[in-house]
């Protein structure tokens, strides 16, 4: 039984991998690398759209990633079922259907920062000429 505190967020998240993998993945005719390459880029454009937008440079990069996952999570999403269906082992798929919602944050810290250090490179680049 899902618990009401559990129908939002990342337990949302989990529970619809979770009942994707019960259920068998809808992978479709496409060849599963390249299906996860196609989720991979979608989600990597969608979190830099984001971050360029929300991020004032100054707050936790740990919040601001808090911030904007929910805006991509749908290519989040995506992209998690992509890599669930080119995973080779069950167990795969379980660990990466258990670890989903920590590892969107964690994307989405190292996409803030790495947005972070692209911009300061940019503005030593422009300093220096």
């Amino acid at each position: 039984m899902v618990r009401p505190e559990d129908r939002d967020g990342p337990m949302q998240i989990l529970l619809a991998i979770s009942l994707a993998a019960s259920i068998g993945l809808s992978c479709g005719a496409t060849e599963p690398a390249a299906q996860k390459a196609a989720a991979q880029g979608e989600w990597v454009s969608c979190i830099t759209k984001a971050v360029s937008r929300l991020d004032d440079g100054r707050s936790d990069a740990a919040s601001v990633a808090a911030g904007v996952a929910p805006v991509c999570s749908a290519s989040y999403q995506t992209m998690i079922n992509a890599m669930m269906c080119s995973a080779d082992t069950a167990q795969y798929q379980k660990s990466l259907s258990r670890n989903a919602p920590e590892l969107e944050q964690k994307l989405a810290t190292a996409a803030v920062l790495a947005y972070r250090a692209k911009t300061r490179q940019q503005q030593v680049s422009q300093a220096g000429n």
